[in-house]
């Protein structure tokens, strides 16, 4: 982690908290250990549309951005 991007001037590691729920339980760890196994990733990015057709330029064009929060023009 870089040490001015957490504005305390050191490394700091962070790490996440014991569930007891997750921990305390043997049961629940197999299960979750089975579930991790069997579940499948999806291809989110080898699916995203990459070509902008001609409707949705059109749809982009007519957007008002002067509405959007945030939004300079």
């Amino acid at each position: 982690m870089n040490p001015e991007a957490t504005g305390l001037g050191h490394n700091v590691v962070l790490r996440a908290g014991s569930d007891p729920v997750v921990t305390g339980d043997v049961r629940t760890l197999q299960q979750l250990t089975a579930l991790e196994k069997t579940c499948q990733v999806s291809q989110y990015f080898g699916t995203v549309q990459k070509e902008i057709q001609p409707s949705m330029r059109r749809l982009l064009a007519s957007v008002d951005v002067r509405g959007v929060r945030g939004a300079e023009v």
